[in-house]
């Protein structure tokens, strides 16, 4: 079975950029929108939404869906 680390991380820094360009608040498309945007999995959207959740750049919340955060420090 072939590696999804590059799509993986080419998928991490889409989302970074969409994140960064994004609303605090504002909230993400679903991850089976995501995947078929992108023509990745589900489980590669997951990933990288998981990323940027640990790097506190989106919140997911369960039944919801995962937003923006406010960037600390962002100057804009």
């Amino acid at each position: 079975m072939p590696s999804t680390e590059p799509e993986s991380a080419e998928l991490l820094e889409r989302l970074r950029t969409r994140v960064r360009n994004g609303e605090p608040g504002e909230r993400l498309p679903s991850e089976r929108r995501l995947a078929d945007e992108h023509g990745v999995a589900r489980a590669v959207v997951r990933q990288a939404l998981r990323e940027l959740d640990l790097a506190d750049l989106v919140r997911t919340r369960r039944q919801s869906g995962t937003y923006i955060e406010e960037q600390r420090g962002a100057v804009g």
